[in-house]
């Protein structure tokens, strides 16, 4: 998405804007009660690296110096931020301390308003991820 937008400011902004909307479409978070547990450990980690999988093999991007000023990185970086700010242990505990933290968490929390078994939300994600990847090739 970010490098279609072409601009490395404009696309971290509509990066954190369209990881709210993506979170209303039901998918699966496997946040254990908000512990880190083994599962959830596992769970972010195979997140992490079909994610990498995905920029670098399908989407043949290059890690090259111009990668970390360009639009793709820095919409990524901003569709990270709210998971990051609002879930990473240590880091949630200080924001979440705030009275910004507190109103976002109400407010990011709030969108998930379907929680759904994991066959479906894993499904959903899957599709999700297919659509834009598809979109990304058009």
């Amino acid at each position: 998405m970010g490098e279609m937008i072409g601009t490395p400011i404009i696309a971290f902004i509509v990066g954190i804007f369209f990881h709210f909307v993506l979170d209303l479409i039901p998918h699966w978070d496997s946040t254990d009660g908000e512990k880190w547990t083994k599962r959830q450990v596992v769970f972010t980690s195979l997140d992490i690296v079909l994610t990498l999988f995905i920029v670098f093999g399908v989407f043949g991007i290059r890690l090259t110096p111009a990668f970390f000023i360009g639009p793709f990185f820095w919409g990524a970086v901003g569709n990270m931020l709210p998971d990051i700010f609002d879930n990473v242990p240590y880091i949630k505990k200080w924001f979440r301390n705030t009275v910004f933290g507190k109103a976002f968490h109400k407010f990011h929390d709030g969108l998930h308003k379907m929680k759904p078994k994991p066959s479906l939300g894993i499904f959903t994600q899957i599709f999700v991820i297919s659509l834009f990847i598809a979109l990304y090739f058009i």
